[in-house]
């Protein structure tokens, strides 16, 4: 709950993407706490002054994301946290390749019911709502929203 909080809120305050940065870095690396410290370290990119500073962060946190998602390619909320980062991150940074096809995961993920989180869950469909979706996607994804 903390980290996935922390996360959201690091998005707009710099302070957040800190604090996470400092509860995350000397827990044990497991795929998902590392694909956060990525995450997170992408996030501080955005909150950088100094383009080289941001340059840096952005390519850590995608290192730590894409080594997190090779060690555990079937983890939702890795692919999750990467769809996000690929669809906000500036085209410039080529950091997209792998949108269509996490998109379609976790399109799967959430037809199949193997999501038991239901608060991941919903932030999933939430967003998922606000991309390109195909109608058959839209209503699967409203009825999930519903429940």
């Amino acid at each position: 709950g903390l980290i996935r909080k922390l996360y959201a809120e690091s998005v707009m305050k710099k302070e957040k993407a800190e604090q996470l940065i400092g509860i995350l870095t000397p827990l044990p690396r497991t795929p998902l706490m590392t694909g956060y410290l990525g995450a997170v370290n992408m996030v501080m990119a955005k909150h950088a002054f100094n383009p080289v500073k941001k340059l840096s962060y952005f390519r850590a946190g995608r290192d730590y994301l894409e080594t997190s998602i090779k060690k555990s390619p079937e983890d939702t909320e890795l692919r999750f946290l990467r769809l996000a980062i690929q669809v906000s991150a500036p085209s410039f940074l080529g950091y997209d390749s792998e949108r269509p096809s996490d998109h379609h995961f976790l399109i799967n993920s959430l037809q199949s019911g193997v999501i038991r989180d239901k608060q991941l869950e919903h932030s999933i469909v939430k967003f998922l709502l606000l991309q390109d979706c195909t109608t058959e996607e839209r209503i699967m994804l409203n009825k999930i929203y519903k429940n």
